[in-house]
Parts: C-alpha cells; sequence; structure tokens
C-alpha cells in the first residue's frame, strides 16, 4: 500500500517541480518508474519505522504520513547533489525525524497499535535441568 501518489507528490509541490526531478528522458513527462521508485522507497522507509507499534498495511493513511511519503520521494528522485536543495534536504530530515519519533512512541498517529503480549521481555529465563558438571572456579573446574 502506498502512502503517496505521483498526484500527492503534484498537489504538494506542483508538476513542474516532478519534472525537474522525474522527467529524465526530457519527454516533459515524468517517469513511471523513476515516481514508483522513489514511492515504494518512501513505504519501505516509513513501513521500517511503523512496522513494530502497528499492523501493516494500514487501513487507512494519515495525512501526516502522506506527507512523510512526498517529502522523501522527493528526495528520492534527486539523483545527484545538484538537484537537492537545502529546502529537500531539509524536509528530508524533518520526514526521517518524524518517522523516528513516531517509532518512539513519541507521537501517535490516532490508529490502533499492536496488541502488547502478556508476557514481559525483561522477566528472566527459568531453566530447570541437573545440576552443574563444570563451574566458574579456576583450576579443576568442578563446581
Amino acid at each position: 500500500m502506498a502512502y503517496a501518489t505521483t498526484q500527492d507528490i503534484i498537489d504538494r509541490y506542483g508538476e513542474d517541480q516532478l519534472l525537474i526531478l522525474a522527467d529524465r528522458d526530457g519527454d516533459g513527462l515524468a517517469d513511471e518508474q523513476v515516481t514508483g521508485r522513489a514511492i515504494a522507497d518512501a513505504d519501505s522507509e516509513i513501513d521500517l519505522h511503523l512496522s513494530k507499534l502497528y499492523d501493516l498495511p494500514l487501513a487507512a493513511v494519515p495525512s501526516v504520513l502522506v506527507q512523510v511519503a512526498v517529502d522523501i520521494a522527493i528526495y528520492r528522485m534527486c539523483n545527484s547533489d545538484a538537484l537537492v536543495t537545502e529546502e529537500i534536504r531539509r524536509r528530508y530530515e524533518d520526514a526521517r525525524s518524524i518517522l523516528r519519533r513516531i517509532a518512539k512512541g513519541e507521537v501517535q498517529l490516532g490508529l490502533p497499535e499492536l496488541e502488547k503480549s502478556s508476557g514481559t521481555a525483561s522477566s528472566p529465563a527459568i531453566v530447570n535441568g541437573p545440576p552443574r558438571v563444570f563451574g566458574r572456579k579456576r583450576g579443576g573446574g568442578l563446581p
């Protein structure tokens, strides 16, 4: 499930910006392979951060994730440092910061989170078995 579409990129930053970044063959149209790959990369990055908190794919995409996906996709479409402006880099870093905050639980999306397991990860494991044959004492190695 895509968090953003090519139309979302156009709606937020305009078709001219999209053509600058994604018209690699110079025909006046954004190359679908370029936009598709950038959007897929953005989706993967978002899923990486959301997967431990939310059941994916999300039933509904909050608008903040559309913006995050668009900003990541725009950055990914910059195929050279010459195309990466300070604004594009700042938006990308802001998007990554939002994702980190979501993953840490500092920001909520207003969606149902995964249920936590009843056991706690910090409880020690208990192992029953025969007494030790070898101990930690030096010399002899017997308990």
